[in-house]
């Protein structure tokens, strides 16, 4: 089985206007693996921040926050993954800390392209 990617929101994948990262979404569509966009947002902020978003969302609004392991295991569980099935990218340290208690396989990305397109082709192929 393919690995799915799961990709942070709001400060990866858009910004706070729900711009698309063009540079960041033009990498990820040359995997053909499925994508899931995992995210905090409430029904408001979806509408605001990922309109422009064409992939599957998860969200628990907030309920817990993806800083909380919680949020991973409710994520896990609604999609029927275990943790070696998916990598997950994702700009807050603490939400990264978060997945990583739950095994999830986790790139810090802090603004260097070349490192998560190493680590892309390294995870997902």
């Amino acid at each position: 089985m393919k690995k799915i990617l799961a990709i942070d929101a709001v400060g990866l994948l858009v910004d706070v206007n729900g711009k698309v990262n063009t540079k960041i979404d033009g990498l990820i569509k040359k995997f053909d693996n499925k994508k899931i966009v995992l995210t905090n947002a409430n029904d408001i902020e979806k509408k605001k921040f990922l309109k422009n978003i064409k992939y599957k969302i998860f969200t628990l609004k907030h309920y817990p926050e993806k800083s909380n392991t919680t949020y991973f295991k409710k994520f896990l569980l609604k999609y029927k993954l275990k943790p070696n099935e998916l990598i997950y990218i994702e700009h807050d340290l603490k939400a990264c800390r978060s997945a990583r208690k739950n095994k999830i396989k986790t790139y810090h990305y802090v603004g260097s392209y070349i490192k998560l397109k190493q680590f892309l082709k390294l995870y997902l192929n």
